[in-house]
């Protein structure tokens, strides 16, 4: 049996070669990915302003999953960072 992260990789690989969209491994549908990050806020005084100012962090990250069929995957960001390098 083929492992998941090489099922998402595989599938980034053929779409690449074929000039086309990556299908969801699981379900089969167009790849579209969602993924829920939290964002931390503080609030700061700005003295200069006189007001108080957002100091906006990226929090924790949720496992990316794919819109149609709500299957969550590491690989689905992990292989399309690697092709963004030219990794895969």
């Amino acid at each position: 049996m083929v492992k998941k992260q090489n099922r998402v990789e595989e599938e980034y690989k053929r779409a690449r070669v074929k000039g086309r969209q990556p299908v969801c491994p699981y379900c089969h549908s167009p790849l579209r990915i969602g993924q829920t990050v939290q964002k931390d806020v503080s609030w700061h005084w700005n003295s200069d302003q006189n007001c108080f100012e957002p100091v906006v962090m990226d929090g924790d990250a949720e496992k990316p999953f794919c819109l149609a069929c709500q299957t969550r995957d590491w690989g689905f960001i992990a292989t399309a960072v690697d092709l963004i390098k030219g990794e895969v």
